[in-house]
């Protein structure tokens, strides 16, 4: 436990530290490359509100570090507890504390925002995820072959809204020839964020407990199966990185406060996004 905790503090740390070199980097490159910078942005920025629509879409994928301590809690009483008393060869059965271990929790994004002034965006986001974990495991109560099934299923979907702040305003594109000039020049023009988000969940979870003897199977309960639909706050600070004129790729990280079963449901998120600005057809 104290190496997956470790584990997953330093997931944490290097997204973060990572999100912040970035920032730091771009701010450098803003600072030492004043005459490049100040030729090449503006005419980048100039063509920008020209051409490009103040509306774009987002899409991609978070992983969530929840902390379940309230599921884990409640599946050591009604599972581990009874069964591991009467069966001496009982395995505790994984969860989605050991998928979340893994980096396997990841939810879809998808969404759109318009840009309000040159430092301030909105944003609207949908999406979700599901998944159930399953264990299997054959065990001899009174010497009698048993399979015992127990699966824990997890199904949600969110809404969320919020605004984002740009203190050096958004990012920047400069073409250019060759990787490393390209490279060179996305970090150039990244800039850094930070923002809150408000959000509506609406989750879903269910663990089945099977046992499959000889002649017969039966299921003799449904330890948990709850729904619970809360809202949540999450400060939000990332990085956009140009990759065309028209294309960032959004790197975040956020905790996400819950107003209900937060021992349960709090959370770290980080966020690997696309971005793509539509063209305007008149002033955007």
């Amino acid at each position: 436990m104290v190496c997956s905790y470790a584990r997953t503090l330093g997931l944490r740390g290097l997204l973060l530290f990572g999100v912040l070199v970035c920032a730091a980097l771009s701010h450098a490159e803003m600072g030492n490359q004043e005459g490049d910078s100040a030729a090449s942005a503006p005419e980048a920025l100039g063509a920008g509100t020209e051409e490009l629509s103040k509306w774009f879409v987002v899409f991609g994928m978070a992983n969530v570090q929840p902390r379940l301590e309230a599921s884990e809690a409640q599946i050591d009483r009604q599972i581990n507890g009874i069964f591991g008393k009467l069966l001496p060869r009982w395995e505790e059965p994984r969860t989605f504390l050991d998928w979340r271990d893994e980096l396997r929790l990841w939810d879809v994004h998808a969404g759109f925002g318009r840009e309000l002034s040159p430092k301030w965006v909105w944003m609207c986001t949908f999406g979700g995820s599901l998944g159930t974990v399953r264990n299997e495991d054959r065990y001899y109560p009174l010497g009698i072959p048993a399979m015992f099934h127990v699966d824990f299923s997890r199904k949600f979907w969110f809404a969320s809204t919020g605004v984002l702040y740009y203190p050096w305003g958004q990012s920047v594109y400069e073409p250019s020839e060759g990787a490393i000039e390209r490279f060179r020049r996305s970090l150039r023009g990244t800039r850094p964020f930070v923002g809150g988000i408000g959000a509506y969940l609406d989750l879903s979870t269910e663990a089945v407990v099977k046992i499959d003897l000889p002649l017969t199977s039966f299921d003799p309960r449904i330890v948990e199966k709850q729904r619970t639909k809360p809202f949540y706050f999450s400060p939000r600070a990332g990085v956009d990185v140009p990759l065309t004129k028209q294309d960032d790729l959004v790197l975040a990280a956020g905790y996400l406060f819950f107003c209900e079963n937060s021992d349960d449901l709090n959370n770290w998120s980080f966020y690997v996004l696309y971005k793509h600005r539509f063209k305007s057809s008149s002033h955007g």
